[in-house]
């Protein structure tokens, strides 16, 4: 059965001319009944070009498991096959289609997915919820319109073995790639040449499936907030090469420019194995830098900069970190030397720290339930 009104399927001012049911018969009814079971090839014929797919138009068709759209198509609506049978391989026209909330959530097992350059994300919430892909090549940006709620969990509870970014995707916003369940995401390339630039907050978020990612160098801009946490199975974080504003030294990135500092330790990978780590050729440890990490027992490195939010929260092992601060620096640059909100936070094995003389501010909660620490 197909959708009662033909005005959802290709827009309200298209008119449907007949149907071929694919078993040899047409007509012009929107409900058919097959003799025998089977997979039959159903082509609609419509007055004009179809250029639109109406919003919930395959809502729930879950005998459909397959698609060819028209070539002037310009427009899938919100949950246009939502729940419905798609599988095997689907490709996006490339057309600049505008793709609308949950248009393919919930949809069957594919071989392929592919969406080009050009496509745009209506509403940026939902739209492959549930899918699950060998490959998915994602061309478009999934750009930040500043809301979380419109910008975020395109992917939730999707199952993807390989994802791809192509080549001229620029953005990829808040939340871009968050998970809200299972596995998602087991594997991230990026086309070569990359000309990514942007990766928003959280875009990375809570894909447990992930190893390893190695970014292009193009990369000019990673929020520090929560971009690869809740990534337990993430060992390292590679740059394609040592050149731009982000570098990496065995899977761990670095930024060169973060917060007007000279170079700081951006992420070390919550799932990177080995009791420690020392480095003291960096002045600032950036948010969320070491946050999570279960394997890390003793950190040395230099603090001319501080410690930002978050840096060392949930470190559930670490028991010692030392480090270096340099007050002709801080004098040279005026900067607010500190120790940031939850810096520490849920580090339950930390039995002492040492308060560099050059640190201004302690921030809220910096220390919260290190139940081991006897000593400032």
């Amino acid at each position: 059965a197909f959708e009662d009104s033909q005005s959802l399927v290709a827009g309200q001012e298209n008119e449907l001319i007949s149907i071929d049911y694919g078993d040899g018969t047409t007509g012009i009814d929107l409900s058919h009944t097959y003799s025998e079971s089977g997979k039959y090839q159903v082509q609609m014929n419509f007055k004009s070009p179809v250029t639109e797919i109406g919003y919930y138009a395959f809502y729930e068709c879950s005998n459909l498991i397959g698609v060819e759209f028209p070539e002037n198509l310009t427009k899938i609506g919100e949950s246009a096959f939502e729940r419905s049978g798609l599988c095997d391989s689907l490709i996006i026209p490339d057309n600049n289609v505008s793709i609308g909330t949950w248009a393919f959530a919930i949809t069957g097992e594919f071989e392929n997915f592919v969406i080009p350059y050009g496509t745009d994300f209506v509403g940026g919430t939902g739209q492959f919820v549930g899918i699950k892909a060998k490959n998915f090549y994602l061309g478009a940006d999934i750009l930040d319109d500043g809301d979380m709620w419109k910008s975020s969990s395109m992917f939730m509870e999707a199952s993807i073995d390989r994802l791809i970014v192509g080549k001229q995707v620029k953005t990829l916003g808040n939340y871009a790639l968050e998970h809200r369940s299972g596995t998602c995401i087991k594997n991230i390339e990026f086309e070569s040449p990359s000309v990514l630039e942007y990766i928003g907050d959280a875009a990375f978020v809570n894909n447990t499936g992930i190893v390893s990612i190695t970014l292009p160098s193009s990369i000019k801009y990673i929020s520090t907030y929560c971009p690869f946490d809740l990534c337990p199975g993430l060992k390292e974080i590679n740059i394609l090469e040592n050149y731009g504003t982000f570098y990496s030294t065995d899977g761990v990135l670095y930024s060169n420019h973060l917060e007007g500092v000279d170079c700081s330790i951006f992420r070390y990978p919550e799932g990177k194995e080995g009791a420690s780590f020392e480095n003291h050729r960096v002045s600032h440890i950036a948010p969320s830098a070491f946050r999570d990490n279960k394997y890390l027992q003793k950190v040395s490195v230099d603090l001319g900069h501080g410690i930002g939010d978050c840096a060392f929260m949930g470190c559930t092992n670490l028991s010692e970190i030392y480090g270096c601060d340099y007050p002709m620096m801080a004098e040279l640059y005026a900067y607010e030397i500190y120790i940031g909100k939850a810096a520490f936070r849920d580090c339950v094995s930390l039995t002492e720290y040492t308060i560099g003389a050059t640190v201004d501010v302690i921030k809220a909660s910096a220390f919260h339930n290190c139940r081991s620490l006897q000593r400032i």
